[in-house]
């Protein structure tokens, strides 16, 4: 039983590596349509892939089938060299060719001359030869990360560079039966690690049992799938799938970094940290204190600010501010890991810009440029039926729906005196006075009470708290008294001279109130206490008069400092940021200013190196190479530990005394146990245990005070 099992996992395994070997072959050529001979790649993998089993299998007796695998594929590169090269040749060609009509900077590789004598015929056996070798190399990293490997990840990426290839970049895809090939390795590689870890006693009769029912499912999805025909999609509108499949892989991996919350939770904003460390940096045209925003919040849910649903129409709201600009100002931003923009207000329109109801995509930059209105004309404009559409829209997501909650809001405001019967920037000027002056400017405000709602605590008990409380309460007030409002988080950049790179901390990060106003766009409204209305940076900023509540507010008015508190705030927690309010009669004055800066995205043009195409092969080669490594290591281990002892104390003896090249001092008893290993009886069992715990520890501390030396002689020399 034990023999069969055995048996059982080589072949097993062996299928599974052929699959994998067979599949990055013909991935390319079969979506190309380059000739090649199918059945000898075919049998070529699966030789190689039985090879490779038994060596990965057996510690001491893969010696044999790891050579012949070895030794075989490099007398076979030899022999057909001209082949080879003749069949990569080819296949470069009959992949740049149609690429090269749509991208300029890939070269088109001229298709190579056939030999003297020969016809087209020959094309399939060059390619053969070529894909033969590809697959050897293939194959070692496939079952070594399958049957060595401790994590099924490299086995599933092992193939996916030559696979996205022919899925990407061409007008058909591979054939059905290579991606039936895939499925199968891919199911095989992650459904059997558990049973590796596991019971492994039982694989040999899992991976008989499991491969053809991974057969079997994939030939029937093939058969429930439609039959109709592919047709291709046009080259351009595939370009643009890809930059943004590409984009958004990058937003992801930006937003990893520095966290972009599709929520915003207020029953953890108890106290605020104080946090110093650089967000990102700006330089701007214009000295000055500017608000950039990162994302808005629309809807108010149990305690969490939660993002409204997609508009779906054409009305690109954030841009519109940006239209009413009289001047204008130059912001470039840098460092900036995060998955979206920081955006100032105003900022000019560009089309290749991607926003949605929250936030500016990153689009996997870190670096970016924007041009942004100093001043801004607040008078409406005449409202188009694009806009007219997205003011239906936000009525319904930017306010709140009835309930009790809304209920308690509306009543609050109608105690203060706020007046709903005048404009809606009016009104959101008089919620912002009230929210201003009911409560302190604390960053230690502390939490609500159990079962109590933050906004509902702040307003009418706590009167505390920093501007995650003042904007959540300005927002909510509004969205109740049915003013389309959103809670927005960002940064206050304060650029003290023109010109020059500044950083932007944590310390200013903020939360504020945005008011749409038709015709005008989104405006920010401030109302945290002990902040300024004006963020132009003017040297003598324009005063303007800011409505007084009714009602004395439920805490003592204390003067507004004249410097804007310091406090630092964990990402994406606002905080110490002055908004800058326009003036009560803005919607009749000409060019009253406002805060945020807008910008126009300058687009630089990339130039791309024509050798791109290498970077698909690039993570091969450190993977095969830590893969060599890891077997060396695996492979030097079990000869330390096998059954007979003395071999065992022979190879650590000989093994030490390699590594006294590299400054590992000689064992005082290594001729003493050396000498017993050759000539006596002993059972050396313990002095294997104690050898081997010697051979770790020098492993471990060999040039630990130097690092550099201990990367070159593990991972280059791979010595230890």
């Amino acid at each position: 039983m034990k023999r069969w099992n055995g048996f059982l996992k080589i072949v097993g395994d062996a299928a599974i590596i052929a699959c994998g070997m067979l599949a990055c072959a013909c991935a390319v050529p079969t979506a190309f349509s380059i000739p090649f001979h199918r059945w000898i790649v075919a049998l070529g993998c699966g030789i190689g892939a039985l090879l490779l089993s038994g060596w990965m299998h057996l510690p001491r007796g893969g010696v044999a089938p790891g050579f012949v695998y070895l030794l075989g594929t490099v007398i076979y590169g030899v022999l057909e060299r001209k082949n080879v090269l003749f069949g990569v040749r080819w296949i470069a060609h009959t992949v740049t060719e149609p690429l090269a009509r749509d991208f300029r900077f890939i070269p088109d590789i001229s298709a190579p001359m056939l030999p003297e004598g020969m016809d087209f015929t020959y094309i399939a056996t060059g390619v053969t030869t070529a894909l033969l070798l590809l697959a050897a190399a293939v194959g070692i990293l496939c079952a070594f990360s399958l049957i060595r490997g401790k994590t099924p990840l490299l086995s599933v990426l092992i193939p996916l560079p030559v696979f996205l290839l022919s899925l990407i970049y061409t007008d058909q895809p591979p054939a059905v039966w290579v991606v039936i090939l895939l499925m199968v390795y891919f199911g095989g590689s992650l459904l059997g690690q558990g049973v590796r870890r596991g019971d492994s006693h039982r694989l040999g009769w899992y991976l008989v049992a499991m491969l053809p029912a991974m057969l079997i499912f994939a030939l029937l999805l093939r058969v429930a799938s439609p039959q109709s025909r592919f047709t291709p999609i046009p080259f351009e509108q595939r370009k643009e799938m890809l930059g943004d499949r590409v984009e958004e892989l990058g937003d992801m991996i930006l937003s990893l970094v520095r966290r972009n919350p599709k929520q915003y939770h207020l029953n953890k904003e108890d106290e605020r940290k104080e946090r110093d460390d650089k967000a990102f940096s700006i330089r701007v045209s214009r000295r000055g204190a500017y608000l950039l925003r990162t994302h808005s919040y629309g809807q108010y849910v149990d305690g969490t600010w939660q993002e409204a649903e997609a508009f779906t129409g054409d009305w690109r709201a954030m841009e519109a501010l940006g239209t009413h600009a009289t001047a204008t100002a130059q912001l470039s931003v840098k460092d900036a890991f995060s998955g979206e923009r920081y955006v100032p207000y105003g900022f000019k329109a560009d089309p290749d810009l991607k926003m949605d109801e929250s936030s500016v995509r990153a689009s996997g930059k870190t670096s970016y440029d924007w041009t942004f209105a100093t001043t801004v004309d607040l008078t409406a404009r005449t409202v188009s039926d694009e806009e007219r559409e997205y003011l239906d829209f936000v009525e319904q997501a930017y306010t709140m729906p009835d309930g009790p909650f809304r209920e308690l809001l509306v009543s609050i405001a109608r105690d203060a005196g706020i007046e709903t019967s005048g404009s809606a920037y009016q009104t959101a000027l008089s919620v912002a006075a009230f929210v201003r002056q009911s409560g302190a400017y604390s960053l230690t405000p502390g939490a609500a009470p159990d079962g109590r709602d933050m906004i509902e605590y702040f307003l009418t008990e706590g009167h505390k708290g920093y501007c995650v409380h003042f904007a959540s309460a300005t927002t909510a007030l509004l969205q109740a008294l049915d003013v389309p409002a959103r809670y927005t988080i960002g940064y206050r950049a304060n650029a003290t001279s023109e010109n020059a790179w500044f950083d932007v901390t944590e310390q200013t990060a903020h939360a504020w109130t945005e008011v749409y106003l038709a015709g005008v766009g989104w405006v920010p409204i401030e109302s945290t206490a002990g902040f300024s209305f004006d963020l132009l940076g003017v040297s003598e900023p324009q005063q303007h008069s800011t409505p007084q509540a009714t009602v004395a507010p439920a805490v003592p008015v204390t003067p507004e400092p004249t410097e804007t508190p310091q406090a630092t705030a964990p990402v994406g927690t606002p905080d110490s940021t002055a908004v800058p309010v326009p003036s009560a009669d803005a919607q009749t004055t000409t060019k009253p200013q406002i805060i945020g800066e807008p910008n126009t995205i300058t687009v630089h043009e990339t130039h791309v190196s024509p050798w791109w195409l290498l970077l698909l092969l690039l993570p091969l080669l450190p993977a095969a190479w830590v893969g060599v490594g890891m077997l060396i290591r695996t492979r030097r281990r079990n000869l330390f530990r096998q059954k007979n002892a003395k071999q065992g104390v022979l190879r650590m003896l000989r093994y030490l005394k390699r590594l006294e090249r590299f400054g590992v001092a000689p064992d005082p008893h290594a001729q003493e146990w050396a000498e017993e290993a050759v000539f006596s009886d002993h059972d050396m069992t313990e002095t294997r245990k104690l050898l081997f715990a010697k051979v770790r520890k020098v492993q471990d501390t060999l040039y630990r005070e130097s690092p550099i030396k201990r990367f070159l002689v593990k991972w280059i020399l791979l010595a230890i």
